[in-house]
């Protein structure tokens, strides 16, 4: 029996260490997507830093375009300054009279020996300029592109680090409860190795115990035979000295005269015929000697299949007390985890179908808020979008603006020149104080419309930032919620895992329950033909210390008779288990297997009332034969104590004997010897049924013991 539950629990944990293995492996196999994900995204990421040769051509196009954008951005700015410098000329070109005529000479001597050399210049700083703009504006737009780059980066690194995070938490609460498996596991090997020692020991000293007393039976056997045989030697020397004495009284008999020839040879015949007489008496005593001496060995034979019987039917009570008390044990056990656990499960069912019914309601809730917040954000966007749209319009009508503004610069720049060549024509006084007023006009003008143009550029950037900021605050809501949606289906999909997983402990219990339950049935069916087999002993080999001890039995019958072990019915020995949405079909799967188990329960229950019954009718039956051996018995032991002889008592004279007194002496010795011979062999008879009488009754006190732990076996299976 401890065999087989030990291979039951080995069973169990190897069950129970695959369903580990395979979650193990699963949670490994998503370790490793993972890390391969995160190791392609590195990959990537340096790739993007390094550069490779591969995107060569396209990086050449996105320098290109950058470096167009840049140049574009700078010749709207020189073109902005350029407006801003030119404007003023336009603006009064009448005042130019308040000059000194003397310093018109030098300026006009001073541009006539260098206007190529000032164009030059003005060429190269603008081109020196544009360079400069052109290269700011690169590293603008590279600098926004490598903080985007960054920023996604840092994204998906944080969250392939919480996907791996999660990852590492499952494997340790995996490994913790493989730890807590093996640690059960020794446990429960430690607990059945320690009963397998105590057995051993209990069996050894039993045995020793058992073998003392044969032992000591033995010698007793030996003794008896020893006795025996002494009287069996004592008894032929005196048969060899009454014969020696009876031709020892023939000689003298014929060396006596013829008178009492007569007499003598009469009294010859009578003593003949008494000799004929006492050794018929000697071959009887001889028979009933050899009888005894067969039924001595009977009785050693029966005596020797007693013990026999006797030790192993101790052993078969130890063996049943040991597996009922583990049988007991185990029921206890089972019966107060069942208790606790269907106590659990009915308390975890209903807090996880509460739990599940406000996070319906709160995922209901958060929905309906979620579409509501992002319907009002969208329609928010969207009016956004129509005012950026409405801005872009105006926008593109202030660039029409700068267009017609940069025609006119190109009408005042011609234009200018056309003054210039007047001026040149004209009084040399006059166009320098001329062409100073236009100049400080043009650069009026132009600064003016460079303003409005920076204000505009600036109020567009500034929407634009806006728009852009609010988009990316949308988009950081909408990411938040796909996250939240992204958690709930992980939960989800955890739960219906876990679900299965508890439906297949469920499973496996239930299949361990019905094991033990086949195993107790084959127990009681056991049982039940081992007391069939005890009966139909008792009824063929009725013992008399067994019916005198039956009053006893009784008695123990009674006390024990009403002990059924309870077994409880509900529940299953798993650990404890997250509950998910599907619980109300297991528990009434749980609860139709619950009550199949309960029927089973009351049919064994019916069956050991049976046999109670039975063994009931059986104790009065033994106590009817009790009382017929008992009264039996009384007679023969009245009829062996009455049948004892009584000692004869001699009177010796201290005469001279004759003859007649010498024959009288020796057959009356004669006598005596023989009466001595057969006290003494009823005494051993009686010596030897005693002893019998006495093993008898110990056979019988220990099968009355061992059929009475039977019994209460049968009662407590």
């Amino acid at each position: 029996m401890l065999l087989e539950e030990n291979d039951g629990l080995q069973r169990k944990l190897l069950s129970q260490e695959d369903d580990f293995r395979l979650q193990n492996e699963t949670l490994m196999k998503e370790l490793g997507q993972v890390i391969e994900t995160n190791e392609k995204l590195e990959a990537e990421n340096e790739s993007l830093k390094e550069g490779a040769s591969s995107t060569d051509s396209c990086r050449h196009l996105q320098d290109e375009i950058r470096r167009l954008q840049a140049e574009n951005a700078a010749l709207q700015k020189n073109i902005s300054l350029a407006a801003s410098t030119v404007s003023p000329l336009a603006d009064d070109p009448d005042q130019s009279g308040d000059t000194d005529e003397g310093d018109l000479g030098t300026h006009s001597d001073s541009v006539d020996g260098c206007p190529q050399s000032s164009d030059d210049l003005a060429a190269t700083v603008t081109n020196l300029r544009l360079q400069l703009d052109t290269e700011r504006e690169e590293k603008t737009l590279l600098k926004e592109q490598l903080n985007s780059v960054e920023s996604k980066t840092h994204e998906q690194i944080k969250s392939l680090q919480g996907d791996v995070e999660r990852l590492a938490e499952k494997l340790k609460k995996k490994q913790e409860s493989l730890v807590q498996l093996q640690e059960e596991k020794e446990d429960v090997y430690t607990d059945l190795s320690k009963k397998l020692s105590d057995l051993q020991t209990s069996t050894d000293a039993e045995i020793t115990k058992l073998k003392i007393h044969s032992n000591k039976l033995e010698e007793e056997l030996i003794h008896s035979s020893k006795v025996l045989g002494n009287y069996k030697d004592m008894a032929a020397h005196k048969i060899t000295q009454l014969e020696n004495l009876a031709k020892s009284l023939q000689s003298q008999v014929d060396d006596a005269s013829a008178d009492r020839s007569q007499l003598l040879q009469q009294q010859n015949e009578t003593f003949v015929e008494k000799l004929k007489g006492k050794e018929q008496e000697l071959q009887l005593a001889r028979q009933i000697a050899e009888d005894l001496t067969v039924q001595l060995a009977e009785r050693k034979k029966a005596c020797e299949s007693h013990m026999e019987q006797l030790y192993e039917m101790q052993q078969e009570r130890d063996d049943n007390i040991q597996t009922l008390q583990q049988v007991n044990r185990v029921a206890e056990k089972r019966k107060s985890l069942l208790d606790e656990l269907a106590i659990k499960y009915q308390g975890e069912t209903d807090r996880h179908r509460g739990q599940v019914k406000q996070m319906e309601e709160q995922h209901r809730e958060e929905v309906t808020q979620m579409e509501e917040q992002h319907r009002s954000e969208v329609e928010q966007l969207k009016q956004k979008l129509q005012e950026a749209q409405s801005q872009l319009v105006g926008w593109a009508a202030a660039k029409e603006e700068v267009a017609s503004l940069k025609t006119e610069v190109t009408q005042l720049q011609e234009s200018k020149a056309w003054l210039q060549r007047t001026l040149t024509e004209t009084e040399v006084g006059g166009r320098d104080t001329h062409r100073e007023k236009l100049e400080s006009k043009s650069f009026f003008k132009e600064h003016s419309n460079q303003g409005e143009v920076e204000q505009l550029n600036e109020e567009h950037s500034l929407k634009i930032q806006k728009l852009q900021e609010e988009i990316d605050m949308e988009r950081k809501k909408t990411g938040e919620q796909e996250g939240i949606i992204d958690q709930l289906r992980q939960d989800i999909k955890d739960g219906a895992e876990d679900r299965k997983l508890q439906e297949k402990k469920r499973s496996s219990t239930m299949r361990d329950l019905k094991r033990q339950m086949q195993a107790e049935r084959r127990k009681v069916e056991k049982l039940q033909e081992r007391l069939q087999q005890v009966l139909t002993d008792t009824k063929t080999r009725p013992t008399m210390e067994e019916l005198l001890d039956q009053a006893d039995g009784d008695e123990r019958y009674k006390g024990d008779g009403s002990s059924v072990s309870s077994w409880s019915g509900a529940g299953n020995l798993s650990k404890d288990t997250t509950l998910s949405l599907d619980e109300e079909s297991s528990c009434s799967v749980l609860e139709h297997d619950n009550a199949a188990l309960m029927q089973r329960i009351s049919a064994l229950q019916q069956q050991n009332w049976t046999l109670d019954e039975k063994v009931t009718h059986l104790e009065t039956s033994n106590a009817a034969m009790a009382e017929d051996l008992l009264a039996k018995t009384a007679i023969i032991e009245h009829y062996l104590m009455d049948s004892r002889p009584d000692h004869m008592t001699m009177s010796p004279s201290q005469e001279k004997m004759t003859l007649k007194r010498v024959m009288d002496f020796v057959i009356d010795r004669g006598d005596e010897n023989l009466r001595e011979i057969n006290k003494k062999l009823q005494r051993i008879v009686e010596e030897t049924l005693t002893k019998n009488m006495h093993l008898q009754g110990v056979s019988v006190i220990y099968r009355g013991r061992c059929d009475l732990q039977g019994v209460n076996v049968i009662y407590r299976g």
